[in-house]
């Protein structure tokens, strides 16, 4: 049994769920910089725009998805709508 292209999305944005609650929990870490860090130099093709990881945070929970990924229970409740909702 092989995967299928949805099984791949729906584990890709899971573990994109779990790693922003993990970097979310300590405030001085250097994974949560670096995921934060927004490219000010660099090129995309015509017509592109430089986004990150985060971005697909803000655009299905709000700007504030942040102070919610601290909160390990409401976090868990939004998983499964965000990988719903994701692909």
């Amino acid at each position: 049994m092989g995967w299928s292209n949805n099984d791949i999305l729906r584990k890709v944005f899971y573990q994109s769920f779990l790693l922003e609650q993990r970097l979310r929990q300590k405030q001085d870490r250097w994974a949560k910089r670096v995921t934060e860090w927004y490219p000010k130099e660099g090129k995309r093709s015509r017509g592109r725009q430089r986004i990150r990881s985060s971005d697909d945070f803000v655009k299905m929970m709000g700007a504030t998805w942040q102070r919610l990924a601290r909160d390990r229970d409401a976090w868990k409740e939004m998983e499964e709508a965000f990988v719903q909702r994701a692909y």
